[in-house]
């Protein structure tokens, strides 16, 4: 399932992945990095061995990534505009929906961060 929010400098696109058993289990938000996009790299591969392994897997494009829902990087005054808290901001985006039951099935029964390099900064501040 694929779905956009509104984040804070642009549109935030979100991936959702969601087990065949146990649609209220877990969910885990998988962030990218500086320059990243959801569908980049290990990411997708990532995000459907997180559904197998039966937990709720999100992942998204932060609003000043640059990439549109096709991977390609055409959001450029978004790019221009990106930063930390902005990134930080997204996230907490995506989080409210998902406690909110508005990400593909119910709330989560828990809900877990993950990100790759600048990714695993934003996660960090999110949990603070």
């Amino acid at each position: 399932m694929s779905l956009t929010l509104p984040g804070r400098v642009g549109d935030i696109d979100v991936d959702i992945r969601t087990p065949s058993e146990r649609a209220d289990g877990p969910a885990v938000v998988i962030l990218h990095g500086f320059k990243g996009f959801k569908d980049w790299g290990m990411f997708p591969v990532f995000a459907e061995r997180l559904a197998r392994a039966g937990y709720r897997a999100v992942s998204f494009n932060a609003s000043g990534s640059g990439v549109d829902s096709e991977g390609r990087f055409t959001r450029l005054e978004a790019f221009r505009r990106n930063s930390f808290s902005a990134e930080l901001a997204d996230l907490l985006t995506v989080i409210k929906a998902l406690k909110a039951g508005k990400l593909g099935g119910p709330v989560p029964a828990a809900i877990g961060v993950v990100g790759h390099s600048r990714g695993g900064g934003i996660a960090i501040l999110a949990a603070r």
